[in-house]
């Protein structure tokens, strides 16, 4: 009998760990199938975040090249404003000789006048 019992208390010893490896196996799967779920989410927050990166590596680079437009575009406004100051310092430079030109030459009419004047009192009444 005891061969018998031991032999049935080995089957179901056996039994018993076959069952737990059974369930071993499940929480083992279990595990398994949560990591890839969580793995998969990962990767779909990734490829988000990837996909997001890459949408601001775009607007960064357009920004960029705004901005490097609006420099161009400001250095060649402040170039022609450069010009256009050159331009009225000479023109006023010029404007002040004209003046400087024009009062002289009233003087020396004023002058001739007085002289004529002085020759022919008739012709060129007194101011």
């Amino acid at each position: 009998m005891s061969s018998d019992g031991g032999t049935a208390g080995w089957l179901l010893l056996s039994d018993q760990l076959s069952t737990y490896r059974f369930l071993d196996k499940l929480d083992q799967n279990r595990h398994n199938n949560g990591l890839a779920v969580d793995n998969a989410l990962l990767r779909r927050e990734a490829e988000a975040l990837v996909a997001r990166y890459n949408e601001l590596v775009a607007e960064a680079t357009e920004l960029h090249r705004r901005a490097t437009e609006v420099a161009n575009d400001s250095a060649r406004k402040d170039f022609v404003i450069a010009e256009l100051e050159h331009a009225k310092a000479v023109l006023e430079a010029e404007c002040e000789r004209l003046r400087q030109k024009n009062h002289d030459q009233e003087l020396k009419i004023r002058l001739l006048r007085d002289v004529v004047r002085q020759d022919h009192p008739d012709i060129y009444p007194p101011d």
